[in-house]
């Protein structure tokens, strides 16, 4: 079952805007129509919502927050290990990958679940840090400061994060999130 929200709005108005199918469908002297078809199959959905403009997978929208959390954990421990390995690129690339899996899960919080909400964007902002993604982390940090979605400590929270990371806060919206020199 597809979750029916905005992951990053929470607006129910969610198109699909691009992908590939394949099918069999009748070929026409004036072309083909899809209600034609005997069967279609589709792959590598992309859906934008109406209200934001924000773009992501379907397979976003697929799952559970436990099940996209629990990958992200997965993701988060073997960086930890190859870190301690001495292997920084290989740990920077599972930090990546946990951070998806957790901004993933964001598509699966209710909306009273305000207290995972915050903690999961915190989480999600702080792996794309230690992934070195800070173009990301900011992007992602600023979109949900500015959603209004976030509890108190979280926005909070988000706010020094970015700042501990080099980044500072001008005019109500985050600064760039660099590495701190």
């Amino acid at each position: 079952m597809w979750r029916l929200s905005c992951p990053t709005c929470g607006a129910e108005e969610l198109w699909v805007v691009a992908g590939s199918f394949s099918s069999r469908i009748p070929l026409a002297p004036d072309g083909f129509a899809f209600c034609d078809a005997k069967f279609v199959d589709t792959e590598d959905e992309l859906v934008e919502c109406g209200a934001c403009a924000a773009r992501f997978p379907l397979a976003a929208l697929d799952g559970t927050w436990l099940q996209h959390h629990k990958a992200s954990e997965a993701h988060a421990a073997a960086a930890e290990l190859a870190s301690r390995h001495g292997d920084a690129a290989a740990a920077k690339a599972l930090y990546a990958q946990a951070a998806e899996a957790e901004e993933t899960a964001l598509a699966f919080i209710e909306p009273d679940q305000t207290r995972t909400l915050g903690v999961t964007v915190i989480s999600a902002v702080a792996l794309r840090c230690k992934a070195g993604q800070f173009e990301l982390a900011e992007s992602l940090a600023v979109r949900w400061l500015r959603s209004k979605r976030l509890p108190g400590f979280a926005a909070d929270q988000l706010r020094v994060l970015l700042r501990s990371t080099g980044s500072g806060e001008t005019e109500g919206s985050v600064g760039g999130c660099e590495p701190a020199r």
